[in-house]
């Protein structure tokens, strides 16, 4: 099965590579496609994979990367004008989401977590590329507005989620994606929002 999910993401960034020079979709677009594609894929990991699988796709996608950005071979890698390390820092964030449920047991809250990530975190990057700029008070305000879509989709799934505190924890996690530089969001939006669902259960 690890090699199974490592052809998936080498799917996933060929895919976001002919997006960009076949089809001359904006860098930053197939970029956050990658991303969303990457975190539905992490879904799958709970509970198929062990710790130790993850842990190995984890460093051999990271190694995947690095060489595909060192290559250059795949421009939409190399295509921002920010610095960022997103790429390894969103894979480190699925694997301590993981590791957090693997630990607390709870597969609901790695799939809320993965969800914030996927969707509210691309929804603030779009805000960002319609303002022209990286982080912006309406990119903030679509993060909060699909964290709280997702936490209602939770709450009518799984009722046994305080909603009212789900919501208010979700401006920590707004101010978090908004603060954080060099797509350290990527890393600290799922664990916190892990953290959030898991202190949210009744």
């Amino acid at each position: 099965m690890v090699v199974v999910f490592l052809v998936a993401f080498f799917a996933v960034v060929l895919v976001s590579q002919i997006l960009v020079a076949r089809f001359k979709v904006n860098p930053e677009i197939s970029r956050k496609i990658s991303h969303i594609l990457s975190c539905l894929i992490a879904i799958g990991f709970y509970p198929i994979l062990n710790l130790w699988e993850v842990t190995l796709v984890g460093i051999l996608a990271c190694i995947l990367i690095l060489i595909l950005k060192k290559t250059k071979k795949i421009t939409y890698l190399n295509s921002s004008t920010r610095k960022t390390f997103g790429e390894y820092f969103l894979i480190l964030g699925i694997y301590w989401a993981f590791i957090l449920a693997s630990f607390l047991s709870n597969q609901i809250a790695y799939i809320f977590c993965l969800a914030v990530l996927a969707l509210a975190d691309t929804a603030a990057a779009f805000g960002g590329l319609i303002n022209k700029s990286n982080k912006t008070n309406f990119g903030s305000a679509l993060f909060f507005l699909v964290y709280v879509l997702i936490s209602l989709v939770a709450y009518n799934s799984f009722q046994q989620v305080n909603l009212l505190l789900l919501v208010s924890l979700g401006i920590i996690v707004t101010i978090v994606e908004r603060l954080s530089v060099f797509g350290l969001d990527n890393l600290l939006v799922p664990v916190i929002s892990f953290i959030s669902f898991y202190y949210s259960i009744k």
